[in-house]
């Protein structure tokens, strides 16, 4: 089709997708799905052969070096982003499309991005990753498959349940934990952050923890243990500290003090290694 560039090859172009489709009895050929026919119906009915003359003698194909990831990169090498975020720069690109997309679809539109749309887009979120104050989520929203494997086997989870999470509490503590995993493999495998820096990190979340649940117990006013808990967590995962001295979302504080409760090293509940053990028997 894309060869074809006068009505003489177009014409050529459809008798051999004619004859790809039908038999020499103008039968359909075995194995094509009912939709598909319905498609050909129209494409192949001689009162419509000059329309697609038309489109195939316009007709062109490009094709990239079969590493699509590769044929992105090498575009984004020749622009003016910095090698060091450029990897990350072309993720939440993709991400971003993807997601506009899907919106548009939704609501019935044409799946068009404007190019002023998406460079501005591209260019906001390079912009912030090149000052180095503040570091995004770099991983895409978990699928409900991930977020409900998480709550068959994972500890914090449970440690959620034993101060009676709701529902919604423990989707998002999933949502927190997977993209905040996700985004700690990102910020080392793009060297944005140090790995020294993740260890200061957790050793900050610990601090907190503590501090927050020594106010609590001084308080001495807290209905029950899981109300304790309850208070314990929330003040924590409302926190929002700096990773390497660069802000983070604040989902990203809380998955990482998930993935400290996932290990033991805090956990909501006053006596929360016990009652985890204690349910195991």
């Amino acid at each position: 089709m894309s060869a074809a560039k006068d009505p003489a090859q177009a014409k050529s172009v459809i008798d051999k997708v004619r004859s790809k489709f039908t038999t020499a009895k103008s039968k359909w050929k075995a194995g094509l799905g009912e939709g598909v026919k319905e498609q050909l119906k129209i494409v192949l009915d001689p009162a419509n052969e000059i329309h697609f003359a038309g489109i195939i003698a316009r007709f062109s194909y490009r094709n990239g070096s079969g590493c699509s990831w590769d044929d992105l990169m090498s575009k984004m090498s020749r622009s003016l982003v910095r090698d060091s975020v450029a990897e990350a720069v072309l993720l939440h690109a993709l991400g971003w499309t993807k997601k506009r997309i899907d919106e548009l679809i939704e609501k019935s539109k044409p799946a068009n991005i404007g190019v002023d749309e998406f460079r501005a887009e591209a260019t906001s979120f390079y912009t912030m990753l090149n000052t180095q104050l503040y570091l995004p989520i770099l991983s895409g929203t978990p699928s409900d498959e991930d977020i409900k494997n998480e709550h068959k086997v994972r500890t914090y989870v449970r440690q959620m349940k034993i101060i009676e999470a709701s529902d919604d509490e423990l989707t998002t503590a999933a949502i927190d934990f997977l993209t905040a995993k996700a985004s700690v493999i990102q910020y080392a495998r793009l060297n944005l952050i140090n790995s020294l820096s993740f260890k200061a990190y957790d050793t900050t979340l610990k601090r907190i923890w503590q501090n927050r649940k020594k106010a609590i117990e001084l308080e001495g006013n807290s209905g029950s243990e899981v109300h304790f808990g309850q208070r314990l967590a929330n003040e924590c995962l409302c926190e929002n500290a700096r990773l390497q001295g660069l802000d983070v979302p604040i989902s990203f504080t809380s998955g990482c003090f998930h993935a400290l409760a996932d290990v033991l090293e805090i956990g909501w509940h006053p006596h929360y290694a016990k009652v985890l053990l204690d349910g195991n028997k």
